[in-house]
């Protein structure tokens, strides 16, 4: 369940019926979309919203995990792309807009993202110790 709906579930009124119907997270959507998977074997993982009021606290978390998904980045886009740069792996890193949807979009240049609005549901998956696939 997205933390998007987990409000939403919040404010319904007491005893509204509700089904909830498990599916694919925006994350594994995302790692699809891109076509790599998010960890290999004895790689660790770290998933993390992106309302960062201090960018440079993602350095150590970029530097402790081999993968680094950054939840609804579009508010702080620019930021974590300067960081990137400034640690060497702006290369290694795709954002992906509405994962797994018929309207998504992969970016895998990050520097053509650069003041660009991107979608609310937008996530980046940094690979902080290895490449992305080109396609």
């Amino acid at each position: 369940m997205s933390s998007t709906f987990g409000y939403i579930l919040e404010h319904l009124p007491e005893g509204y019926p509700v089904e909830v119907v498990p599916g694919v997270t925006s994350i594994t959507a995302t790692a699809t979309d891109v076509m790599q998977p998010l960890v290999k074997a004895g790689e660790r993982l770290s998933v993390l919203p992106a309302t960062f009021e201090d960018i440079t606290a993602l350095k150590p978390i970029l530097a402790s995990f081999d993968t680094v998904v950054l939840m609804k980045v579009h508010r702080v886009l620019d930021e974590v792309i300067d960081l990137l740069d400034e640690l060497g792996i702006g290369g290694q890193a795709v954002v992906v807009e509405r994962a797994s949807h018929s309207a998504g979009w992969v970016h895998r240049d990050m520097a053509a993202l650069r003041r660009q609005s991107i979608h609310y549901l937008s996530l980046m998956i940094v690979y902080s110790r290895r490449l992305i696939r080109e396609s």
